[in-house]
C-alpha cells in the first residue's frame, strides 16, 4: 500500500494521505527504510495537497537519513521538501538554501533523473524571488523551471513558469517585454487546451495596456478574462479574492472618460 500511495501522491494527494493514515500503525515498528520512505511520501502528499507544514523536525530527520542512504533522486526530493517546510514557516533564506541544495543533488546526466522534481525546485525558487521582488533571479529560476519541466513533459508547469517571467519584466518596468511574454504564453495555453489559463494571462495585461493608453487591447483582454478565466459566477460577479479586477475595470472606464461606470466599479 505504501507503493500505491507513492504512485498517486502527485495526482491525487488527498487520497494518498488517507491511505497513508490507514497504514501508519503498521509503519511505526517497521525497519528504518520503510519508516523514512513513509515520512517522505507523506510530506510529498502534504505538499501537493497544500497542507501547511508546521515544524521542520521530521523533515530534518528524513534529510539526514537520505543523505546517508538515498539515491540522487531521493536526496533531491528530501531537500526539496525541507525547503517547502521552511517556505511554509516563512523562513525564506532557509527555504532558498534547501532548494539550492536540492538542485545540486540532481544528476542531469542520468537518464533516470527526476526532472519533474527538479522543475518544481526551480519553480519554488521563482515564486520566492517573485515574493521578494528580485526580478533578475526570478528570470533565471523560471528559465530553469521551464527547461526541466519540458524534459519531464509537464507542459502546464512549463507554461506557467514561462508566464512567471512576465512578472519579472513587470518588476523591471519593461512593459513591452511583459506584454510580449503574456501574449505569447496566452497563445501557447490556448494551443495546448488550457483556455482558462490563457484568459488569466491576458487579464494580467489589462492595467499595462491602460497605462500605455492602448484601450482597444485593454478591452480585448477584459472580455477574454471575463469570458474564459472561470473566475466569474453566472451573474458575472467575480469570485472572492479577485476583486482587484474591478479596480482595473474602473481604471479602463476612467481613462475613456466614462466616469459614471468608473465610479460603479471603484465602489465594489
Amino acid at each position: 500500500m505504501l507503493v500505491q500511495a507513492d504512485s498517486i501522491a502527485d495526482r491525487n494527494p488527498d487520497s494518498a494521505l488517507i491511505m497513508l493514515k490507514s497504514i501508519k500503525p503498521l509503519i511505526d515498528n517497521s525497519p528504518a527504510p520503510v519508516r523514512y520512505r513513509y515520512l517522505m511520501i507523506e510530506a510529498k502528499a502534504m505538499n501537493k495537497a497544500y497542507v501547511p507544514f508546521t515544524s521542520d523536525s521530521t523533515m530534518k530527520k528524513v534529510v539526514r537519513y537520505y543523505d546517508k542512504h538515498g539515491s540522487d533522486n531521493e536526496r533531491m526530493l528530501a531537500h526539496y521538501l525541507l525547503g517547502c517546510v521552511y517556505r511554509d514557516l516563512d523562513s525564506i533564506p532557509l527555504a532558498l538554501q534547501c532548494y539550492e541544495d536540492a538542485a545540486e543533488m540532481a544528476d542531469t546526466t542520468d537518464e533516470d533523473c527526476d526532472y519533474a522534481t527538479l522543475s518544481y525546485i526551480h519553480g519554488q525558487r521563482a515564486e520566492l524571488f517573485s515574493k521578494e521582488w528580485i526580478p533578475q533571479d526570478l528570470l533565471k529560476a523560471s528559465e530553469l523551471c521551464y527547461k526541466y519541466a519540458m524534459k519531464a513533459k509537464d507542459t502546464l508547469t512549463a507554461l506557467k513558469t514561462y508566464e512567471s517571467r512576465s512578472e519579472a519584466f513587470y518588476l523591471l518596468n519593461e512593459s513591452d517585454k511583459e506584454i510580449k511574454m503574456n501574449e505569447k504564453v496566452a497563445k501557447l495555453y490556448t494551443k495546448y487546451g488550457y483556455k482558462n489559463y490563457a484568459a488569466v494571462a491576458l487579464g494580467s495585461l489589462i492595467l499595462t495596456y491602460i497605462n500605455q493608453k492602448d484601450f482597444k487591447n485593454a478591452l480585448r483582454c477584459m472580455k477574454r478574462y471575463e469570458m474564459g478565466s472561470g473566475r466569474f459566477d453566472n451573474k458575472n460577479n467575480i469570485n472572492t479574492g479577485y476583486e482587484i479586477y474591478y479596480y482595473n475595470k474602473g481604471m479602463y472606464f476612467l481613462n475613456i472618460n466614462n466616469n459614471d461606470s468608473a465610479i460603479i466599479y471603484f465602489k465594489f
